[in-house]
């Protein structure tokens, strides 16, 4: 089984999202601001993908190279009563960027199920690492810096 590592402090999670972007606003594979990325960021990287070229890019299947198949695979009926998909989009890799994107999400089950769906449908093994404290940290600052410079 592959291994991918997201450490907490560089990852752009809904929380971070609302932090920089309020309510509104999409999320990113590599928020431009603050280099942070979202899971699919991090598994982006992992298959040699750079932040630049992720920038400003919701999903991996957006950018130029396709990403790995299993990320197209749909949810089994299982899955889509588990994480209440059944009006929405049950490709996995949409499933994986709205749970990520979730701003009101509790980290330990936006955790809980990035780890099921990545081992599940990509037989990839996730380790978190580091703290939300640092990620949050990091999106204040640049909320900071962008309010100081539109004064400028």
């Amino acid at each position: 089984m592959e291994k991918l590592i997201i450490d907490r402090g560089e990852w752009l999670t809904g929380a971070v999202l609302r932090t920089l972007y309020g309510s509104s606003g999409t999320g990113t594979l590599c928020a431009s601001e603050t280099q942070q990325m979202c899971c699919l960021g991090f598994y982006g990287r992992s298959l040699g993908r750079t932040k630049s070229e992720m920038q400003g890019w919701g999903v991996l299947s957006s950018l130029p190279t396709p990403p790995p198949e299993w990320l197209r695979k749909h949810l089994d009926d299982k899955d889509v009563k588990r994480f209440k998909r059944q009006e929405k989009s049950t490709d996995v890799e949409t499933v994986l960027a709205d749970i990520n994107d979730n701003r009101y999400s509790h980290p330990s089950r936006r955790e809980a199920a990035i780890k099921y769906l990545f081992a599940k449908y990509g037989d990839i093994e996730v380790e978190f690492t580091g703290t939300y404290a640092e990620g949050t940290a990091r999106a204040k600052r640049a909320v900071r810096r962008g309010q100081n410079d539109a004064g400028k």
